[in-house]
C-alpha cells in the first residue's frame, strides 16, 4: 500500500504535475514535497566530482579484503594440518610404543618455550615483513 503511494507521488514528481491536496493527507503531502527537494537535488551536477584516484583506491581496498581474507585461510589451514599431523603422529607413536610416546611428549614440554618462541617469530615476520603484498597494495 504505501509502495503504490511512493510510486504514484514519484510519477507525479516525475511528469511535473502538481500534487492534487484533496485526495493526499499531511503526512503524504510531507512526503511528497521530501520527494520533490530530492528529485531537484538529483537533477543538480555535484559541485565537485570524484578524485581521479578513487577507482584504483577502491580496486585497491577490494584486493587487498580479498588477499587478507585468502591469507587468513591459509595460516589457519596451515596450522590445523600441522596440529593434526603432529597429534597424529603422537597417537602412533603411542600405539608403537607407549614409553616412546610418553618420552616425546616430555620432550616438547620440556621445550616448549622455544617452540612458542619459534612460533611467536614466525607470526611476527609474517605480520612486519616489508616485502608482503598487502603491505604493497595497501600504499
Amino acid at each position: 500500500m504505501k509502495e503504490d503511494k511512493d510510486k504514484r507521488l514519484q510519477q507525479l514528481i516525475e511528469e511535473g504535475r502538481e500534487l492534487p491536496f484533496e485526495t493526499f493527507s499531511a503526512p503524504e503531502e510531507e512526503d511528497f514535497f521530501a520527494y520533490q527537494t530530492l528529485f531537484t537535488h538529483l537533477k543538480t551536477e555535484p559541485a565537485e566530482g570524484l578524485p581521479y584516484a578513487f577507482a584504483s583506491k577502491v580496486r585497491r581496498a577490494v584486493e587487498l579484503q580479498a588477499l587478507l581474507k585468502t591469507n587468513t585461510r591459509f595460516y589457519i589451514t596451515a596450522l590445523l594440518i600441522f596440529a593434526f599431523v603432529a597429534v597424529t603422529g603422537y597417537f602412533m607413536l603411542t600405539i608403537v610404543n607407549k614409553e616412546a610416546g610418553n618420552l616425546a611428549l616430555s620432550v616438547i614440554l620440556k621445550y616448549k618455550w622455544l617452540l612458542l618462541m619459534g612460533l611467536a617469530t614466525f607470526i611476527g615476520l609474517q605480520l612486519f615483513n616489508p616485502s608482503v603484498p598487502e603491505k604493497n597494495l595497501a600504499k
